[in-house]
């Protein structure tokens, strides 16, 4: 697999986000939708794109001093590290980097291209969504043998089969 089959994307992205000044920082807080594609589904292995809406709540840190453009001593506790979003030395906010974030953390584990997708054969690996295979899906593991015994016998398959 190449870099170009686990390219997403996040297309027809909106919502709306407040902003909102705090002591040198800036509070981005709202709700973010974007059709995110290139994702794999997890039973078929088909590319699929998944809607998506997430909040959005971090912080800005203030780096440089509005008026004279001058670079600000962080207080105590506030030295920005590689993960802090900042404000760049031109006043601009980057929201892209806030929203790519937030939309990789909220992405499902499992993504499916539908709810009832019907996923791969394991035997020959037939996409079950595009039609049955000929293989016999019947085949019982023989680690499991022991386990069908048991379902043989009427008074145990009955008592499970109601749950």
């Amino acid at each position: 697999m190449d870099d170009e089959d686990t390219r997403l994307v996040a297309r027809d992205l909106s919502g709306r986000l407040r902003l909102t000044h705090l002591n040198g920082r800036l509070r981005a807080e709202g709700q973010v939708r974007a059709l995110i594609g290139g994702l794999r589904c997890s039973r078929c292995l088909d590319e699929c794109s998944l809607p998506v809406s997430v909040p959005v709540d971090d912080l800005f840190l203030q780096t440089y001093d509005v008026p004279s453009g001058l670079p600000l001593r962080p207080g105590e506790g506030e030295e920005p590290d590689a993960d802090t979003l900042v404000i760049d030395h031109n006043h601009m906010v980057d929201l892209g980097e806030l929203l790519r974030q937030t939309l990789l953390v909220n992405l499902p584990i499992q993504p499916l291209c539908r709810e009832d997708c019907r996923g791969l054969c394991p035997t020959c690996g037939q996409n079950w969504n595009e039609g049955p295979c000929d293989c016999d899906v019947e085949t019982l593991d023989p680690r499991l043998a022991a386990l069908s015994a048991l379902l043989a016998d009427e008074t145990t398959a009955a008592r499970f089969s109601s749950n």
